[in-house]
């Protein structure tokens, strides 16, 4: 039987190129059990193909899976069984799922949900690699769409033939070589309309510049996708290399040494700046890795990143407004807690700004005679009994978002910032907690004074104390 297999091999040079492709970058370690998401379609058809043949050469363990989007009513279930049909023929087993998402839903949101179902099923299965069937055609149209947006080098890189637990084993493989492996064995699949919608830019790319790229050139596509598979495999190199370079000169990923940063050239910075805010678990955007470049202090929603003592220095501010985002309540004289942040910086009675404090208030009822000009004073006779703490966000107040944009309070803390209210009427605003009393609960010089006393102590510049 192996003699066959042997001279199957042999004579098949896809296969051969493919099992080449395989074990050149490792893309299935020896015992795997793999995924192999199929949509019906040529590309996918002829992956689960190839894999079934190649699995005792590889000696992995295949599996199909099969998602219905729920877009295209009974066009998708029939591609389900088709791929039902093709597995049952390869004697694999078939996981088939339909998506629970809205009709017209983005092809974002397609991808997300499909990608969580796929993981989800590869764990409950114990399959530790999932394979698309990406091939040469994509990279290359990915290069171009990337191309023309003026993307730099790290968006110009291929698809990796393998990633976390994703793998792509046909990137070696046009889409012309993949249909003639199709029609040498006889294999049918379903074409998806959707790939000839030229409003999607892949599409038109696809339907009007591919074809004449490799009509002009034998090999274009192949040669653009090798180029960004160089790409990819050259800047994962030296990002492995500038990993290790950050792990020479500090022993907290928060803290980078300004010095140190500086002994490279500015195009290495940029690599340093993405790779820092990869490991601090933020989207290297590039706005704002060229801010960071450029030395700008930088308020974010997941921190602020400060220069402090010859450092860049990241202080997270994950806490801020979790104590009272479902409500929390407001004794008369109790001194509360509000956590340590930079938040505090932009408070009116905060000492100064772009300094990490501990925000600590009670509210007091006090003869008027004794209120310091500056302080928070509401009248005691127009407030409900009960008062608490919401999260700008759930008072939903007009009234309260102004306050905060007057104060120049910086966006991503607006959302969260701590609002006094009445505690059985959320959306009832009575003040924004270090800043103004809402108009109508001002102390008018009448009747008794209910004061918002805050203290500020300097904080840990850390998220410890939240």
């Amino acid at each position: 039987m192996s003699t066959i297999v042997e001279s199957s091999v042999i004579q098949d040079k896809t296969l051969q190129l493919f099992l080449a492709f395989c074990r050149e970058h490792q893309v299935f370690r020896a015992g795997e059990r793999v995924l192999v998401a199929a949509s019906g379609g040529l590309d996918s058809t002829v992956l689960v193909h190839l894999l079934s043949r190649a699995a005792k050469l590889l000696h992995i363990e295949i599996e199909v899976a099969h998602i219905d989007h729920a877009q295209r009513g009974l066009a998708s279930r029939r591609e389900g069984a088709w791929v039902e049909v093709l597995a049952a023929r390869l004697g694999l087993r078939m996981h088939r799922h339909q998506l629970s998402v809205a009709e017209g839903a983005s092809h974002a949101e397609l991808r997300e949900s499909r990608r969580t179902w796929l993981q989800e099923l590869a764990a409950d299965l114990g399959a530790s690699k999932i394979a698309t069937a990406h091939h040469a055609d994509d990279n290359a149209e990915t290069f171009l769409m990337r191309a023309i947006s003026g993307s730099g080098l790290q968006g110009l890189r291929a698809m990796a033939p393998v990633k976390e637990a994703w793998a792509k084993p046909l990137l070696w493989s046009t889409k012309e070589e993949l249909r003639d492996y199709a029609k040498r064995y006889g294999l049918a699949w379903i074409e998806d309309p959707s790939n000839q919608r030229t409003e999607y830019l892949r599409n038109k790319l696809r339907a009007d510049v591919l074809g004449s790229l490799e009509a002009t050139r034998t090999g274009a596509l192949r040669s653009l996708s090798r180029t960004a598979l160089r790409l990819e495999e050259e800047e994962r190199e030296l990002e492995t290399w500038i990993e290790e370079q950050l792990a020479t000169q500090s022993h907290e990923t928060s803290a980078m040494s300004l010095g140190w940063l500086e002994t490279w050239p500015k195009g290495l910075q940029r690599r340093i700046f993405r790779i820092w805010l990869q490991k601090l678990g933020i989207m290297a955007q590039p706005r704002l890795v060229e801010d960071l470049l450029l030395g700008k202090e930088i308020i974010h929603s997941r921190g602020v990143f400060l220069k402090r003592s010859a450092m860049w220095v990241f202080q997270p501010e994950t806490a801020f407004g979790h104590a009272w985002t479902a409500g929390m309540p407001v004794p008369i004289g109790n001194r509360i807690s509000l956590g340590d942040s930079m938040a505090w910086s932009f408070c009116v009675s905060a000492p100064e700004p772009l300094k990490s404090f501990k925000h600590i208030m009670y509210l007091v009822l006090k003869d008027p005679r004794n209120v310091v000009a500056g302080s928070l004073v509401l009248g005691w006779r127009r407030l409900p009994r009960e008062l608490a703490l919401v999260t700008a966000e759930t008072a939903k107040s007009d009234a309260v978002f102004s306050v905060l944009e007057a104060a120049k309070i910086p966006a991503p803390y607006r959302a969260f910032w701590p609002v006094l209210v009445d505690a059985s009427r959320h959306e009832c605003a009575l003040a924004v907690v270090g800043l103004k009393v809402i108009g109508e609960y001002e102390w008018n010089g009448e009747g008794p004074a209910l004061v918002i006393q805050a203290f500020f102590e300097e904080g840990l510049g850390s998220s410890e104390g939240t």
